[in-house]
């Protein structure tokens, strides 16, 4: 972090200033093209405007996440202590945000064959920091793209509704958070907490349902043959016995 500050100021307090000491070894004439607000005739000039030199604070300090807030003042050779505090649009303030965001919940996707018309998928999502967008895909084709969260930033409550189709219907979630964190349905390391079906064939009609079912569509397949192979063998030996039978 990096605090900028007049040649003639001379550091007196900072919220990070007991561990990092203010330096002033930038020191040389103000840069013509920032504007000047002069206090007096040394030359004196409010140090958010005369970039001349800098305080700084190791990034060590804002490793973790959070809101940090930085409050500065300085004192000059004449006296003057200008401090951020007193200005509303000087304030330091951000955030360090390195976690994803989070899917809480997604309802809708327990199972992969459904017996219905219509389904409706839900879901909730939450970030600490705020959340940037919510994109919902169906079968690689984006259904929804929310960015407005009606003033709340961390929460957001979702819903889509799939119709009956024979063919499986793959949905993706998609959310961002405000540092640009992506948390992904279809990445390799997305790890779901709850049920989680990101394929789903909606049918009333059983025979689609039974096919969608492959484990149960081939096992019936593989029954069916290995009854049809049992009935063959089995008719094969009676006609041999039956010819034997006739030449005794």
């Amino acid at each position: 972090v990096r605090v900028i500050g007049n040649s003639g100021d001379i550091c007196s307090e900072t919220d990070f200033c007991a561990q990092n000491p203010c330096s002033v070894g930038y020191g040389g004439a103000s840069s013509p093209a920032a504007p000047r607000e002069t206090k007096d005739n040394k030359n004196q000039s409010d140090f958010f405007i005369n970039p001349s030199f800098l305080h700084s604070a190791p990034e060590e300090n804002f490793s973790e996440d959070g809101v940090y807030k930085i409050s500065v003042s300085s004192r000059d050779q004449t006296g003057n202590t200008p401090e951020n505090t007193n200005y509303e649009d000087k304030a330091i303030l951000f955030r360090v945000d390195s976690t994803a965001p989070e899917i809480n919940s997604v309802t809708g996707l327990e199972s992969a064959i459904v017996n219905a018309t219509s389904l409706e998928i839900k879901y909730t999502v939450y970030d600490t920091m705020g959340l940037a967008s919510v994109a919902v895909y169906v079968d690689g084709k984006e259904k929804e793209d929310i960015t407005d969260f009606a003033g709340d930033e961390q929460n957001y409550f979702g819903s889509i509704f799939l119709t009956e189709n024979p063919q499986a219907q793959k949905v993706r979630l998609v959310v961002t958070d405000l540092a640009g964190n992506v948390t992904d349905t279809d990445a390799e390391n997305f790890i779901s907490a709850y049920a989680f079906s990101p394929s789903v064939t909606i049918s009333t009609n059983a025979i689609v349902r039974w096919y969608a079912d492959k484990a149960l569509f081939w096992g019936s397949i593989g029954g069916a043959m290995a009854a049809a192979g049992t009935g063959t063998g089995a008719a094969i030996l009676f006609l041999r016995r039956r010819r034997l039978l006739a030449k005794a």
